[in-house]
């Protein structure tokens, strides 16, 4: 008698350190760190292999747009575990929260994401 095992793989997990909402001062450099994001069939300790893409848009509830920095030009976002946004760089807001997205992908496996809200 033969017996057939079959085993699957588990969804990557994405993730950013601190709390889903922050609030911080336009005079504070905004420092983003997804390194915890893994792929939980690598050892936690091992490399995962990960790629990551970061993404930032304006929101006021009912529409969205691409974040800008203070001169009007689009943001450049970085393709590291860590997002680093210099100080002075985003302009402050009060009726609307920069949605900074990071999506981790690995080879062979689907992407996932994970959305962190901001108000400056």
């Amino acid at each position: 008698s033969q017996m057939v095992i079959s085993v699957g793989s588990l969804p990557l997990i994405a993730r950013i350190t601190g709390s889903v909402t922050r609030k911080q001062s336009t005079r504070s450099a905004l420092a983003l760190d997804a390194s915890v994001s893994r792929d939980p069939d690598v050892d936690a300790a091992a490399e995962q292999g990960l790629a990551f893409v970061w993404a930032c848009s304006l929101s006021d509830g009912t529409s969205s747009q691409a974040c800008r920095d203070t001169s009007g030009a689009l943001l450049v976002l970085s393709a590291a575990s860590t997002l680093q946004v210099p100080a002075g760089t985003l302009p402050a807001t009060t009726d609307a929260a920069y949605q900074f997205t990071v999506t981790v992908s690995k080879v062979g496996k689907s992407p996932a994401a994970y959305t962190l809200s901001l108000t400056l």
